[in-house]
């Protein structure tokens, strides 16, 4: 059924399920961004009248909420206990996954942690380090375009016949929030009838997806109760399959295009990779940079340019910096990711002569490597949410496949096969258009 619906019908989440994804503000959390949007883009994403009007107004309180609960209730009044509970203020750094927190904050907990209290200054400074732990991903204009509304809503006649239903103690959707003493507690059942609505109107299935598990409105033995689902046939002669946030990122990996796939789970990998692990492989890197001086000749041949005389013998110095040209994913389990990364490492050589029983230098350069490395990364834990995975933080490299010599940093563009002159392009560049609007994500 999930098929058949996620190909022709539509997804609605409830609130619970837009606060649930809407509250992670660190771009290592549940990675959402660009599968709404992808969903949104395609016309399969629809919200109903009062989760957009219900979610607009908790907006604002759902940041405040965060950073009640984050950093007030989980560091600062822990701070200031005596001693300092540092159980519980791990469990606050763990419970948000660990990259919840800007760098630059974890490490100013970690250089007071197991004291048992702390000055008013460096109290001050983590409380002042808070204030910057955001990442910016732009979750808010994505917000502001999926919380729009249609014509589909309950006309005044439709809200009392529901009131009146949910009044008489029939269970329903939002029946466990009958202590409520505000109007919101009918918003579940209204939201029940817009489904109705709209997938009568669109002669479409639905998928709907709830975070409100707990009190047993949509769930009974962890299935959808059955009379939602015959009174949903009933009314609309189409199926919904309502499923938990959990599931539904379960069920939906399958049917995800391989794009799609990659920013829920690839893209977060991709991420940590790139700042995890920017200086790496050090002792391998050294390794094969000298089985590749004594195997080829290439390095003495530059440094002979470089140095303009002959060299006897090049000996490696040093590496300067190693960055990260590209990365493939080959695979993942739920143990290791495997991945092929490409680097260009930039390393230091002494040309050295032998002259009359005596070593002289006759200069140095540094040369430009292209390196291949397969390796993997052990996995330390998998979001139930959307099977992301949350990377250790060490590489374990099985083996350099391949190392080439692009050239000397005294002449860039020697030996450089993507080197070319570029002058060809500048008469085509002004007629290039950049279409706004038209990216997928």
């Amino acid at each position: 059924m999930f098929d058949k619906i996620w190909n022709n019908g539509l997804v609605s989440f409830d609130t619970c399920s837009l606060g649930r994804m809407y509250e992670w503000e660190s771009k290592y959390a549940v990675n959402i961004k660009d599968a709404l949007s992808y969903l949104l883009t395609i016309g399969k994403l629809w919200e109903t009248q009062i989760n957009v009007q219900e979610f607009s107004n908790e907006r604002i309180a759902i940041r405040e909420a965060i950073y009640e609960q984050k950093y007030i209730r989980g560091i600062f009044n822990n701070l200031k206990k005596r001693p300092i509970p540092w159980n519980k203020i791990d469990g606050t750094l763990g419970r948000w996954e660990e990259k919840g927190f800007l760098k630059q904050f974890r490490e100013e907990i970690e250089k007071i942690h197991g004291q048992k209290n702390v000055t008013e200054a460096e109290y001050n400074c983590i409380v002042e380090k808070s204030k910057y732990s955001s990442y910016e991903i732009d979750l808010e204009a994505l917000f502001d375009k999926i919380l729009r509304t249609d014509e589909v809503i309950l006309t005044e006649e439709e809200k009392q016949k529901l009131k009146l239903r949910y009044d008489t103690g029939e269970m329903c959707p939002g029946a466990e929030d009958s202590k409520k003493n505000n109007g919101n507690k009918y918003n579940d059942l209204y939201i029940w009838k817009l489904l109705q609505k709209k997938s009568k109107l669109e002669q479409k299935d639905i998928i709907f997806v709830t975070a409100d598990t707990a009190k047993g409105d949509w769930f009974i033995d962890k299935e959808p109760r059955p009379e939602y689902l015959q009174e949903f046939r009933e009314e609309t002669g189409q199926e919904i399959l309502i499923l938990t946030l959990s599931d539904f990122w379960k069920h939906c990996e399958n049917y995800l295009d391989n794009q799609v796939d990659q920013f829920i789970e690839i893209s977060s990998i991709k991420d940590q990779i790139e700042e995890k692990y920017n200086v790496f492989y050090q002792e391998d890197i050294c390794d094969k940079i000298n089985e590749l001086l004594a195997e080829s000749d290439v390095i003495q041949e530059l440094l002979e340019d470089d140095v303009d005389c002959c060299v006897d013998m090049p000996v490696f110095d040093e590496l300067i910096e190693t960055t990260i040209d590209s990365i493939d994913i080959e695979e993942y389990d739920d143990e290791n990711v495997y991945v092929t990364v490409y680097l260009q490492t930039e390393a230091g050589f002494e040309a050295m002569n032998h002259t009359s029983g005596e070593d002289w230098s006759a200069g140095n350069s540094s040369v430009v490597l292209a390196i291949t490395v397969s390796a993997e990364i052990p996995v330390v834990w998998t979001s139930e949410d959307t099977e992301r995975r949350v990377l250790e933080d060490e590489i374990i490299v099985n083996e350099i496949t391949d190392i080439e010599v692009l050239r000397t940093t005294n002449n860039e563009n020697d030996h450089d096969e993507y080197a070319e002159d570029d002058s060809e392009y500048d008469e085509d560049y002004e007629e290039m258009e950049y279409i706004e609007g038209d990216e997928l994500f």
